[in-house]
């Protein structure tokens, strides 16, 4: 089985990039449609398909990403002594053409057929997350890669903060695959081509979702929700009220270690030589935008700015 060349990458756009993903399901997609990727929830990329919206800018991470991406392929190579190189197209799998898949190289490693190298960088915070293999989220880009052209093995290659550098070999794991394949089919026939969005989940992902989806409110609209709405409610006041416990008690235990400070800015735990906590002075310069109208109304009146969102209130009364 050969995968199939959906686009040739070499000269696109970024505009044009972005349009060729939303015709299928991409390797960065995957993760997000099992639930388990730290970066994007299943609504997010719902939207990222039936609704065409602005590129967002791309963020420092981002851009050093695709900097040191050559940087660490490089070192790849000069480790194993493969051979890596580009593969500069958007793949699409002979039988299921809503599967795409973008690697990042290709490399011969002397066995039967070329592999995948798939290439991250990622902060030092996420070396925990690295310490046994591949993160799962990864664990799911690779093997929908595999899945795409065919292939019997990945590579994948990670700099964490910087200066650690770690790479770990990932064969094809056929019940992996049809997992996920039946998984990105139900998304794709039931949520994306009849433009049902599925529900969102509690990731700050599917929380910009909503905002953008809905970025303002009609002037004094109003809505009764259905009926298997009072179940959802009744869940959301429940969660509400455990989480006031539970902040009441974090609360609670964090003044007892303050006051077992005192003035102390660090404390430590005996036998423990690095800090447990600090609390630590901190100041803060603002300007009193109050003053500054009143006794300078029109400098004031010149540096204001009007920003728009919407804010959730919650409160569940019983009549």
């Amino acid at each position: 089985m050969s995968a199939l060349v959906a686009a040739k990458t070499k000269d696109l756009t970024r505009d044009e990039w972005l349009e060729v993903r939303r015709q299928g399901i991409g390797g960065s997609d995957a993760a997000a449609i099992a639930g388990v990727s730290p970066f994007a929830s299943r609504l997010s990329v719902y939207l990222s398909k039936v609704q065409p919206l602005e590129a967002e800018p791309e963020t420092e991470a981002q851009h050093f990403g695709n900097v040191l991406e050559d940087v660490v392929a490089r070192e790849f190579s000069r480790r194993t002594g493969f051979r890596v190189r580009r593969r500069n197209a958007v793949l699409r799998h002979p039988e299921h053409p809503w599967m795409l898949a973008n690697v990042d190289r290709l490399v011969s490693d002397g066995e039967t057929g070329p592999a995948i190298l798939e290439v991250k960088t990622r902060s030092a915070y996420a070396r925990g997350a690295w310490e046994a293999g591949v993160p799962l989220d990864v664990q799911y880009q690779v093997q929908h890669y595999l899945a795409v052209t065919g292939y019997a093995r990945a590579y994948v290659a990670v700099l964490l903060g910087g200066s650690d550098y770690r790479q770990v070999r990932a064969d094809r794991d056929e019940e992996f695959i049809a997992r996920l394949t039946e998984l990105e089919r139900i998304f794709w026939f039931e949520h994306v081509l009849p433009g049902i969005p599925p529900e969102p989940d509690g990731s700050e992902a599917s929380s910009v979702s909503l905002r953008r989806l809905y970025p303002t409110a009609v002037l004094d609209s109003e809505v009764i929700l259905p009926d298997h709405a009072e179940e959802l409610v009744r869940e959301l006041a429940e969660a509400k009220a455990e989480a006031k416990q539970a902040g009441d008690e974090v609360s609670r235990l964090e003044n007892q270690v303050k006051a077992l400070m005192a003035e102390a800015e660090t404390a430590y735990l005996p036998g423990i030589g690095r800090p447990v906590c600090t609390w630590k002075t901190q100041t803060r310069t603002t300007i009193d935008t109050k003053a500054l109208r009143s006794q300078e109304p029109e400098v004031a009146a010149r540096f204001e700015k009007t920003t728009e969102s919407r804010t959730f209130r919650f409160q569940l009364k019983e009549d």
